[in-house]
């Protein structure tokens, strides 16, 4: 099988219901199979700033693709992954992984790019 993809990720800041929390996502270099038919990112979600709660994550693909396999607490939807981690404390990170099958004869760009909300977590 002869693919002619290019792979790009990108690295978002979300900004939540609480902007003095910083929480980022990166994504690794997309990962494509030796045989074509899969592309596969990683993704470490980390707070570096006060607990959050409600913690979402949605990652879009472009153009969209089947997900195949998710991270558990993630599941597919139309064009991408949603991840509900609920709460993240200070200093937290969490990690997942996302494989979409890659279409015969595909040609182009692959992206992944996402977007992070939350709430502020309540005060103890």
């Amino acid at each position: 099988m002869k693919i002619a993809l290019t792979l790009v990720g990108a690295a978002l800041a979300g900004t939540g219901f609480a902007p003095a929390a910083p929480v980022t996502i990166e994504y690794s270099p997309a990962r494509l199979a030796r045989d074509g038919r899969t592309i596969a990112w990683t993704w470490t979600v980390r707070n570096t700033g006060a607990s959050v709660g409600d913690l979402t994550v949605v990652h879009r693909l472009r153009p969209r693709l089947d997900v195949v396999a998710v991270t558990p607490g993630c599941a597919a939807t139309a064009g991408g992954v949603r991840c509900g981690y609920g709460a993240l404390p200070a200093g937290g990170r969490r990690t997942g992984r996302l494989v979409a099958r890659v279409p015969d004869g595909a040609k182009g760009t692959v992206r992944i790019g996402g977007t992070v909300t939350w709430r502020r977590a309540a005060p103890r």
